[in-house]
């Protein structure tokens, strides 16, 4: 589980907008106050070890640690939700691969045949905390894998991976 509030320290950003309320955090390193409903920074994940954009609701005070606790049972569950994650990336890709010229396919664009497949393509990019029981991953395929702006989102709700959306 991530820590307590007690390692927090509250800067001021200075920036081009003016004055941006920010929060570092022992856990997550430096966030930034959205303005609105919540905090978001780039976060060492520690089950793939890459960093991701994280996203937490909570007030101006900082994220709660419902959020936190939410973001950290995401890190030692993930190994055992990745291969669903992946199956469910699949079934949203499937239907669009399907659609791509016969010409898109001669030029490298990704052509995954099943879930282990699809989460050697894809890479988390962020994750959405929106309270302790629902979260949303959001996945990218890796550099080079033959479609760089492609954006797919994949919700967990109470751990099960349900797949939303692919835009580009």
């Amino acid at each position: 589980m991530l820590g307590g509030d007690a390692e927090r320290a509250a800067v001021t950003l200075f920036g081009l907008f003016g004055k941006k309320k920010a929060l570092l955090d022992r856990d997550l390193g430096m966030l930034t106050w959205d303005g609105r409903a919540g905090w978001e920074g780039s976060y060492r994940f520690p089950p793939t070890g890459t960093a991701v954009a994280v996203w937490l609701r909570g007030p101006e005070a900082g994220p709660g640690p419902a959020e936190k606790a939410a973001l950290g049972e995401l890190a030692t569950r993930y190994p055992a939700l990745v291969s669903a994650v992946a199956a469910e990336l699949l079934e949203l890709y499937r239907p669009v691969r399907a659609d791509l010229d016969v010409d898109a396919r001669a030029g490298g664009a990704p052509d995954p045949a099943s879930g282990a497949d699809m989460e050697a393509l894809t890479v988390l990019e962020g994750v959405d905390v929106d309270g302790p029981a629902e979260l949303m991953l959001y996945y990218a395929f890796r550099p080079g894998a033959g479609w760089d702006d492609a954006m797919f989102s994949v919700r967990l709700r109470d751990w099960r991976p349900e797949g939303r959306s692919l835009d580009d």
